[in-house]
């Protein structure tokens, strides 16, 4: 089935325009709510996408008390065009970074401009390896690791998406994302502004 890159329950507040994110990690395992036949009565989070978001939101409704709206998706693909059509961004590496898996391969230290790929590999990373005191050393955080690189992503790609005023750079920019973005009308549900919590 599909695979879950990062999971997040984002919520934007109309009062003040900001937006809480809440980052649920992807091998959280959950009681699993409806059909559970294909899949066990308890697994992961992420396997409850396997046919798609009904399951996982129903799952995170059940298990979390958290309504669900609307199920927004973004590719990978999506992502990387997004960061090339910007220009690249930059990342912040207090050491040179690894992981095989991904393909990441940083060899200097301090702010680097990354491209759509390399920002990719560093989002995606679940292997992460850092070289500090002469050896290189494995990260071990998992999935909560991933999810800080995932927001340190997402944050330099927004602050370097706001910088752009220029509609030759935005357009493709808003394009990459909205040919790779869906969201799913199934949980469209009717409700007032006032009353989304």
């Amino acid at each position: 089935g599909p695979v879950i890159g990062g999971l997040s329950r984002d919520h934007v507040d109309p009062a003040t325009g900001g937006i809480n994110v809440l980052s649920i990690p992807r091998d959280t395992v959950v009681a699993v709510a409806g059909d559970t036949s294909q899949i066990g009565k308890y697994n992961r989070i992420n396997a409850t996408y396997n046919a798609g978001p009904d399951q996982l939101v129903q799952t995170i409704e059940a298990d979390f008390g958290i309504p669900i709206a609307h199920v927004v998706q973004l590719d990978f693909e999506g992502f990387r065009g997004a960061v090339d059509a910007i220009g690249g961004i930059w990342l912040n590496f207090p050491y040179p970074a690894k992981d095989v898996q991904t393909g990441l391969d940083i060899t200097a230290t301090g702010c680097q401009h990354v491209n759509g790929g390399y920002s990719l590999a560093v989002a995606r990373s679940r292997d992460y390896e850092y070289y500090k005191n002469g050896y290189w050393q494995y990260d071990g955080t998992g999935d909560y690791g991933r999810i800080v690189r995932q927001n340190a992503f997402l944050n330099a790609l927004i602050n370097h998406a706001e910088t752009k005023y220029n509609p030759l750079t935005l357009n493709p920019f808003i394009g990459s994302v909205v040919r790779h973005f869906t969201i799913n009308s199934t949980f469209l549900r009717p409700r007032s502004i006032g009353s989304v919590k």
